[in-house]
């Protein structure tokens, strides 16, 4: 008996375009892996995912603090950048914080607990004078997961997930 023919659906279509977009990856990571084996020398090889660390940069304009993510995260850098905001907020009296994260990857587990626990330790200097926080991200997955983190720990300001800066400047 002839199996009846299969309906296509948006879960199975999803599901499809995903299996492309990871094999696509797949080739790419295997791309960068050649290229990097041809100009770094064995001894100091890791895998594409660690080579490029993230830089984060900082930088205050009228009150405004502008923190640049890009690449993908670190722990020292994540480390680095929490004593550099805490200097700069040390003399400021009021201020917004913008955090352009259009070119950065996903946190992992520990560096969301870093960010959680940066939260929740300076939730009350955050409170006393920064008056609103803007987070800059493209990516929906990534603006996806960091509404998930706000849900499970609320920030203690008001803030903006937007997903390019026009979109934030009228806040």
């Amino acid at each position: 008996q002839p199996h009846p023919p299969r309906r296509r659906t948006a879960i199975g279509a999803f599901a499809r375009v995903e299996t492309r977009l990871r094999a696509r990856e797949r080739r790419l990571d295997l791309r960068l892996e050649r290229a990097v084996a041809r100009v770094v020398p064995s001894r100091d090889r890791r895998s594409p995912r660690t080579i490029f660390a993230m830089s984060i940069r900082v930088s205050v304009r009228d009150d405004v603090i502008h923190v640049v993510w890009e690449g993908a995260p670190d722990d020292e850098a994540l480390r680095a950048y929490f004593a550099e905001l805490a200097t700069i907020i040390a003399r400021l009296d009021r201020y917004a914080i913008v955090y352009d994260m259009r070119r950065t990857s996903l946190p992992t587990a520990q560096q969301r607990r870093l960010l959680a626990d940066y939260a929740r330790n300076e939730g009350p200097r955050l409170r006393r004078s920064c008056v609103g926080v803007v987070f800059v991200i493209e990516s929906a997955l990534i603006r996806g997961a960091l509404v998930a983190m706000l849900w499970l720990q609320p920030m203690t300001v008001e803030h903006l997930v937007a997903p390019y800066p026009e979109a934030a400047e009228p806040w």
